[in-house]
């Protein structure tokens, strides 16, 4: 067998990775930002609020009282209502546009969770 050329060889790397590599489920989107394996951050209850009504956590994670004490405010105070039984895609707007300086955060969450499901596909 003669000499490889670096791009053969970096090939037959690539095709023997990809032959040995197994899928694996991602874990959802809560535990991905929490979870010490992955982001390890405690995200404000806002932020919380925010992913368990984009990717439809409620079933899993019910809301905490502190949650709950922020859909109170958000309908007393601005007759925002969320309601957790429903997918409502007025809602995750809402939720998303967010206040204050829980967007950057939140959207880079969202971000770095997007990349790591691509990845394990």
């Amino acid at each position: 067998m003669g000499v490889l050329s670096y791009t053969d060889y970096a090939n037959n790397l690539i095709e023997d990775a990809l032959v040995s590599y197994d899928a694996i489920e991602p874990v959802d989107m809560l535990e991905f930002v929490t979870s010490s394996e992955y982001l390890n951050e405690t995200p404000t209850t806002f932020q919380s609020l925010t992913i368990k009504v984009l990717y439809n956590l409620w079933e899993k994670y019910p809301p905490t009282p502190a949650e709950l004490k922020l859909i109170e405010t958000l309908k007393r105070n601005w007759d925002i209502t969320i309601e957790l039984d429903r997918e409502d895609p007025v809602e995750k707007l809402v939720m998303a546009l967010g206040r204050r300086s829980t967007k950057s955060t939140t959207a880079s969450f969202i971000a770095t969770y997007a990349v790591y499901v691509d990845m394990q596909r």
